[in-house]
């Protein structure tokens, strides 16, 4: 889609300073978060150590991924010059975190876990940033205030049914969800991640409007792409011990008679990540379908 498509504003709409710094603002918090995320999913020891939550390697490319996909939520409403959208991702981080930074406070109450209280509270405070960032979005409209198809929506909810039930799974730490073994505590975690996430969708269904649409196709489409070849070389050499190890650390040693690796959970989520990223694309690429311009309203 051509910006000449989309409707101007004049500064009266929201200060040319609060804009540009509100730009400044989210390209710090990406040049603080991608690294951590490319640290993480090459298993990087000063990136691994900055999660307090100490597991295997394929646990922190799933942390990468989801970094991704935030990065994704803010990264394509700035770049569709649409500052207004990203209120998608000011209310899925102002959800997402404080539950974990709660989380992490909770597990500090142990005597032994005393150096989690930093990270929770870091987790909370940085939730609460993104409420008020949050609340000055509100101030800017939103460019592209064309409607959803239903079809989208349709999709959306298949988001939310699946994500629900996964999440609430991890979140309770029932096992064999994932493909891998991962740690109760960052089941939680990960849980808390995918409830968030399931949000995000509700949030967009609540908010028909197509620019969301693009930014949380654009986010699961990230998570895919992270996710994709981690998880078709776990596929592919799940019977190859020195491959698993390398994705479950050089100390793991799965029990006689098994692989470490959860077969049938390996494939549902390969033929989910097929299912989703081709939904991504096709969307995205039909969001760059010449069409006529739209009024320009605040999206609430």
């Amino acid at each position: 889609m051509s910006t000449s498509a989309l409707p101007q504003f004049s500064n009266n709409d929201a200060p040319a300073n609060r804009l540009s710094a509100l730009r400044w603002l989210m390209v710090a918090i990406l040049a603080a978060q991608v690294p951590v995320g490319i640290g993480l999913y090459l298993d990087a020891g000063w990136a691994t150590d900055l999660w307090p939550l100490e597991d295997v390697r394929m646990t922190y490319i799933f942390l990468a991924s989801i970094v991704a996909s935030t990065a994704a939520l803010i990264v394509w409403p700035m770049a569709r010059d649409d500052p207004g959208a990203l209120r998608a991702a000011a209310f899925n981080l102002s959800t997402a975190t404080p539950p974990l930074g709660l989380y992490l406070l909770w597990l500090s109450r142990d005597g032994d876990n005393r150096d989690l209280i930093a990270p929770g509270i870091a987790f909370v405070l940085f939730g609460l940033a993104w409420t008020v960032v949050g609340r000055f979005l509100r101030t800017i409209p939103v460019r592209d205030t064309r409607q959803l198809p239903k079809i989208v929506r349709v999709v959306f909810v298949g988001f939310c049914v699946l994500l629900i039930p996964l999440g609430t799974a991890l979140l309770f730490q029932v096992e064999d969800i994932f493909p891998w073994t991962i740690s109760p505590e960052n089941s939680t975690v990960a849980g808390i991640i995918f409830l968030s996430a399931a949000g995000l969708f509700l949030f967009i269904l609540a908010h028909p409007l197509w620019i969301y649409g693009e930014a949380g196709f654009a986010s699961f489409l990230a998570y895919d792409l992270v996710l994709a070849v981690p998880y078709l070389d776990f596929y592919r050499n799940r019977n190859d011990e020195e491959t698993v190890a390398s994705y479950y650390g050089a100390a793991y040693a799965p029990p006689a008679g098994d692989n470490g690796v959860g077969e049938l959970s390996l494939v549902i989520y390969l033929s989910v990540l097929a299912i989703s990223a081709l939904a991504a694309v096709a969307f995205l690429a039909w969001s760059f379908w010449p069409r006529p311009a739209v009024a320009a309203v605040p999206a609430d």
